[in-house]
């Protein structure tokens, strides 16, 4: 599914509708992100600011709206959203590992911020969904370019830990740590 395209959300939509055959839809883990800042000289500041949160906001509010109404066709007790939202920098402004400075990530982060406001008003206009932010931490994936953190499978267990159970507050904040504060 392309998460910038509304016709291939739809058609996901589609897809799982006719997959359930009437099931329930539990859980919606919605895991999407880029961070394009290394093209700004060269498209622009507003280019990447669109880019970007076209992907890690606008795309995930629109999948979460269009993918909601099979958890209200099939409602079972607890149904839970998850989102998914990538690390944050080391406090010190510098990821020391990689030398990447804090401030190339202004729109990534600014993108992130944005999805944490979404995950708040989702959870407020859908009391009887649990919604989660799930920060995995640094991966091992394309978006650092493959260079370092934790293998993805590892990286990944916190959101299947949440998915798999009703964990914490909603909206809420996570990482392996504990409680993110927002």
């Amino acid at each position: 599914m392309d998460i910038t395209d509304d016709a291939s959300i739809h058609a996901a939509v589609a897809d799982l509708e006719k997959k359930l055959c009437g099931a329930a839809l539990d859980v919606l883990v919605n895991n999407a992100g880029v961070a394009l800042e290394n093209n700004i000289e060269h498209d622009g500041l507003r280019t990447r600011f669109e880019k970007t949160f076209s992907v890690n906001a606008f795309g995930t509010v629109v999948a979460a709206e269009a993918f909601h109404p099979l958890p209200k066709l099939y409602r079972t007790p607890g149904d839970r959203e998850c989102g998914l939202q990538r690390r944050k920098l080391h406090s010190n402004g510098r990821d020391s590992q990689r030398g990447v400075d804090e401030s190339d990530l202004q729109v990534y982060k600014a993108s992130k911020s944005a999805l944490n406001s979404i995950a708040i008003s989702l959870a407020v206009a859908n009391p009887d969904v649990h919604v989660v932010v799930v920060d995995p931490g640094l991966n091992v994936t394309r978006l650092n370019t493959y260079g370092i953190g934790a293998d993805p499978n590892q990286g990944s267990q916190i959101i299947v830990d949440y998915a798999l159970e009703i964990k914490g507050n909603s909206p809420g904040f996570y990482s392996g740590q504990g409680v993110l504060s927002w």
